[in-house]
């Protein structure tokens, strides 16, 4: 670690077109249609340089590489290669052996040396293997087509032909849930305090989206890697870098809807332990559709659908790994297997979700009845994970989440990157959902004093600028980007505050929302126009990455990065995503929710309590947080 340091200390104009040009590319790929003949073999190969006798060109690789926290790994290369065209290929049955003449050849002009240490994710032209998985998929979705055609159809000549089961898939029906508004005359007038949380939604998935696309540009073959390079040198991509945190919002949200909504109905039924139960059932039927038709669609269907230089290592390679793990997106336990394997690896936030629904219908249980706990339980979970950040940190010598994106982890998607796990993916390291929960609590008590926080300027003041105090935390993490590190104490110190003011602040901004306090953000977060998409949010959030890596994989030809770039891809990834949620909210995940209620809510068969989320329906309209 104190070598890690060092490096960082250094300061080298690195940047100089003249030397990276001195530099082998990075990235390259041999030309995809020149590999098209039956049976060519076209292989992502992974080599490391070395030289027999002085070189200073690898001299300069070395220190260049030695800045680990701003630049990729130059002393390593990769290239996609057709390897079934190299020299040699004929006198051996070694992929390996066949991409190394390739990779000598390659590397011959800058006089120096590579050894390959991989050569697969092989694409071979003319093979196109259906799975068995594939053909189930196939006859399942065709078996939903036709339950849903027969239901639209029935719902159109005569509703009362239908039964509450068939009625669960029309699609006339759903449309009307899709696009009809949050709250309705007949549902509870506190139910309005949602009323941004579409608006919320809608402008944190564009964040998320911009955020993945980055990582993308990074995970790809580019023939401009130091772009992402510069990122680590330029203000505005340090800030950016740190928009992880804003995550916490998410949990806010969850959470104080979760507090909510069992405070609400506390009013007229008693919550007990079958209650609770229930809604945890409840809640992974609302978050599991989505997730096991793209997880399903991921490993049977999605590595058919196109073909490329990048194709194998994008797409084929996470159906291979998602067919090793997939039960444990069953069990929403995820972020909690480390990151060995890639697959489906946004979906993190979803398993926390889960875990944290399960854990805050358990302490519900206890504080809705005993409220005057719920303050002295709640923020020493608040504030726990800071303090275990913070530890983990200080005992590692970790640097704060800003710093933990090294352009090589981003590489490789963060495989193998132990901080991953210990330090994001850990539901306990995130302290968003009590201070959610505890705002709840807080909102529903001023309600019954009659306290009427928007009529308190200060406290309108304090709620307009905390998506500003949110914005100076994450500016203060710069510092740990810089050439000169800050002692580890404050790291420590950073580490155990930033995502606790996030999550505070974020909490002083939807305390705000629900006391209708109004101001420019209020009013656009409410705005009618994100009603519908704030209703898709979710299932945008579970299949923008596959709209990603369909774009990206597709590509022949290595990527070229600039902001232009990324703003399109940002526009085209946001079109494309909120086209195919349409069909997948419609036939899949609000069929599902609708059929479970349909069950639940036959008659002669009601439960002894009335189930939380059975009004966090009527809330939400069937959609996780996202």
């Amino acid at each position: 670690m104190e070598q890690e340091k060092s490096f960082k200390k250094q300061h080298v104009v690195w940047t100089s077109p003249t030397l990276l040009e001195w530099f082998p590319p990075f990235f390259s790929l041999d030309d995809w249609g020149s590999c098209q003949r039956p049976m060519d073999k076209y292989c992502i190969v992974d080599a490391v340089l070395h030289s027999s006798k002085p070189s200073p060109l690898l001299d300069v690789l070395e220190v260049y590489s030695s800045e680990m926290y701003k630049h990729y790994n130059r002393t390593q290369i990769h290239r996609g290669v057709c390897v079934s065209r190299c020299p040699g290929k004929n006198n051996t049955d070694s992929l390996v052996e066949a991409a190394q003449s390739c990779i000598d050849e390659n590397i011959k002009a800058y006089d120096l040396e590579a050894e390959v240490v991989s050569a697969k994710w092989c694409n071979t032209a003319g093979v196109s293997r259906v799975s068995q998985s594939a053909r189930v998929m196939a006859v399942v979705m065709v078996t939903i087509l036709v339950i849903t055609i027969a239901a639209t159809v029935v719902s159109f000549v005569d509703p009362k032909m239908g039964n509450r089961y068939l009625m669960a898939f029309s699609l006339k029906k759903n449309w009307l849930i899709l696009t009809r508004s949050r709250t309705n005359p007949n549902s509870d007038p506190r139910l309005k305090c949602f009323a941004t949380f579409d608006g919320i939604k809608v402008l944190g998935i564009q964040s998320v989206f911009f955020t993945h696309i980055i990582l993308i540009h990074a995970y790809a073959y580019s023939d401009n890697p130091e772009f992402i390079e510069r990122f680590y040198d330029q203000f505005p991509w340090k800030v950016l870098m740190n928009s992880p945190l804003l995550l916490q919002a998410f949990f806010v949200m969850t959470g104080f809807m979760t507090a909510y909504m069992a405070l609400i109905i506390s009013e007229k039924r008693k919550i007990t332990l079958f209650g609770c139960f229930y809604s945890i059932v409840n809640r992974w039927f609302r978050l599991a559709p989505v997730v096991i038709f793209v997880l399903w669609f991921t490993m049977a269907w999605f590595p058919l659908m196109g073909s490329g230089p990048h194709w194998s290592w994008i797409v084929e390679k996470e159906a291979q790994e998602c067919s090793e793990i997939w039960w444990y997106y069953l069990f929403f336990a995820q972020n909690l297997i480390g990151t060995e394997r890639f697959c489906l690896s946004h979906l993190w936030y979803v398993g926390a979700d889960m875990q944290f629904h399960i854990v805050g219908m358990l302490l519900l249980l206890v504080l809705v009845r005993y409220r005057k706990m719920a303050l002295p339980v709640l923020l020493p979970l608040f504030i726990a994970p800071g303090i275990a950040t913070a530890t983990v940190n200080w005992i590692n010598e970790y640097p704060p989440i800003i710093a933990g994106q090294p352009p090589e982890v981003l590489r490789t998607l963060f495989s193998n990157w132990p901080r991953m796990t210990s330090i994001y993916l850990a539901p306990w390291m995130n302290p968003g959902f009590f201070a959610g929960l505890a705002t709840a609590f807080i909102h529903y008590s001023n309600e019954e004093k009659g306290i009427k926080l928007n009529e308190k300027k200060w406290f309108c003041t304090l709620s307009h600028i905390s998506i500003h105090l949110c914005m100076v935390v994450s500016v203060i993490g710069v510092i740990f980007m810089a050439d000169d590190l800050p002692p580890w104490w404050a790291t420590a110190v950073y580490s155990a505050l930033d995502r606790n003011l996030i999550s505070l602040f974020m909490s002083f901004l939807i305390l705000g929302f629900a006391s209708n306090c109004q101001s420019i953000a209020f009013k656009m977060c409410s705005w009618r126009g994100f009603r519908a998409l704030g209703k898709l949010s979710y299932c945008a959030y579970i299949i923008h990455f596959i709209i990603l890596r369909l774009i990206m994989g597709s590509n022949t030809n290595l990527v070229h990065i600039s902001i232009f770039s990324m703003v399109c891809f940002v526009i085209l990834t946001t079109i494309l995503t909120y086209l195919a949620c349409v069909p997948v909210y419609l036939i899949i995940e609000l069929p599902i929710v609708q059929l479970w209620k349909a069950i639940f809510e036959a008659p002669k068969r009601s439960p002894p309590v009335e189930p939380i989320t059975v009004k966090m329906e009527q809330a939400n309209n069937g959609h996780a947080e996202v």
